[in-house]
Order: C-alpha cells, then sequence, then structure tokens
C-alpha cells in the first residue's frame, strides 16, 4: 500500500517563490517610479529656466526650453504638464514674430486640453484665452472678446481658486471693448479687474501696472485727457519699479509717458 508523507518543502518552495516575484515587481516598480520622478523633474526645471529667459524678455531661448520641457512630459504621458508648457510656448511665442502656425498651434492646444483635461479646467480656459489673445495681436477684437468671455465663464466654475485669471480676463475684456469703442462697458470690466487684483494682492502688486495701462488707454481713447495722464503715470511708476529695462511692459510705459507729455503740452 503506498504510503503518502506530507512534506513541507514543496510549500515553502511556492512561498519563496512568491516572495522573489513580489520583491522584483517592487523594486523594479520603484526603480521605474524613480526614473520617471527624475525626467519630471529634468522637465521642470527646464520649464522654471525657461520662465526666467522669458522674464529677462529672452523670448527666443524661452521657447526652446519650453519645447525640451514639453518632449519630456509627452514622453512621461503627464497630462496637466503637457497642456501648462504648450500653454505658456503660445505665451512667449506671442513675443515673437507673428506666424499662421501660432494660430494654428493655439487651435491644436484648445483641442488637446478638452481632450486631456476635460472642457472645464482651469488649463483648457488658459488656452482658450491665449487664442483670444493671438486675436487680440492681430487686430480681430470681436473675436478676441468671444474667447475671453468663454475663458472667464469657465474660470468661474471655480471662482475662488482662480480668481487671478478671471481678474485678468476681466481686464482683456475690458481692452476688447475699448477697441470696439464701447467705453462704457471696457471701464466696468477694466476696474472689476483692478478691484479683485487689490482685493487679492494689494495695491503694489506689480501686475497692476497693466491694468492701469489699460484704463490709460481707454481713457486716451475716450478723449479724457486728465485720466489718461493720470493712469499713464502710474503705470510708468509701477514699471520702472517692477520691471527691468528690457521688459516690454517698460517700453509701453515710457511710450504712454510720452504720450501723456503732449496730450498735457497741447
Amino acid at each position: 500500500m503506498f504510503n503518502y508523507q506530507p512534506t513541507l518543502k514543496p510549500l515553502l518552495g511556492g512561498c519563496i517563490l512568491l516572495i522573489l516575484v513580489f520583491q522584483f515587481t517592487f523594486f523594479n516598480a520603484f526603480a521605474q517610479s524613480k526614473k520617471s520622478s527624475g525626467k519630471n523633474k529634468k522637465a521642470d526645471e527646464l520649464y522654471q529656466k525657461a520662465l526666467v529667459l522669458a522674464d529677462s524678455a529672452k523670448y527666443d531661448s524661452a521657447v526652446l526650453l519650453l519645447q525640451q520641457a514639453l518632449g519630456k512630459y509627452e514622453r512621461k504621458k503627464n497630462d496637466e504638464k503637457i497642456i501648462l508648457c504648450r500653454n505658456e510656448i503660445v505665451k512667449q511665442s506671442r513675443y515673437l514674430k507673428f506666424n499662421d502656425e501660432l494660430l494654428v498651434y493655439a487651435k491644436e492646444n484648445i483641442k488637446l486640453a478638452r481632450g486631456f483635461l476635460g472642457a472645464n479646467h482651469a488649463l483648457t480656459a488658459s488656452a482658450i484665452s491665449l487664442l483670444g489673445n493671438i486675436y487680440a495681436d492681430i487686430n480681430k477684437p470681436d473675436s478676441a472678446l468671444s474667447y475671453f468671455l468663454q475663458s472667464v465663464e469657465i474660470w468661474k466654475t471655480d471662482s475662488v481658486e482662480n480668481a487671478e485669471l478671471i481678474a485678468e480676463g476681466y481686464v482683456n475684456i475690458g481692452k476688447m471693448f475699448t477697441e470696439k469703442g464701447e467705453y462704457g462697458l471696457a471701464a466696468n470690466y477694466i476696474y472689476k479687474s483692478l478691484w479683485l487684483t487689490t482685493k487679492l494682492f494689494g495695491t503694489d502688486y506689480c501686475r497692476i501696472s497693466k491694468i492701469y495701462h489699460s484704463l490709460g488707454i481707454l481713457y486716451y481713447y475716450s478723449g479724457s485727457i486728465d485720466s489718461c495722464t493720470h493712469y499713464f503715470k502710474k503705470t510708468l511708476d509701477f514699471s520702472e519699479k517692477c520691471y527691468h529695462k528690457d521688459h516690454p511692459m517698460l517700453a509701453k510705459a515710457y511710450n504712454n509717458a510720452g504720450i501723456a507729455f503732449e496730450l498735457r503740452v497741447i
């Protein structure tokens, strides 16, 4: 008669095999995660360096670094960072010579943002707003206004988190109403932007200079000379304090100060 003697050897062997498989899987996953994190860190460093270059008006170099960062984000399939980076490429490319490729890129960016992040994501709204900026650059205020209004409506779905973006959107809308000669609506939106910005950051926040600039332009076209010169002077005061000598905002401020001086002389 066959006498079966149970043994622990097969069981122990199976347990050891399972432990080895688990260790291999865990450490392989950890290594891949660390490698992926390293790539993301490098992309983030490139992105931050690009922002520093852009702040120094070195837009060509900034765009090149942003494109390098984008390639790394795409390889990692980090959807949010991809759209963030593409948005910044559009933003900085606006300071370079305009071409139709930028318009196509900006439109593609909106499609990607909607596909990756959804139609109501803040970065999708930023992509829409950037397209509005491009239309504003090429003197198409009606198209620009449409995109600015769309972006603000999306940001308003989380008005606390997106308060700064909403304030920026208001001033963009106001600028387009100025272009269209609808000065009452323009003033309404620009002052809403000024109120919200000062509420968020106080009266010494550097970006307020852009709002003062928009008010100066509004009053210039509406013929209010005193208000125009007042806001152009405030723009120059803030710009000299906040921006380096090569920054485009400072160049605008000096130009506007010259306009204000001429208005006063006349």
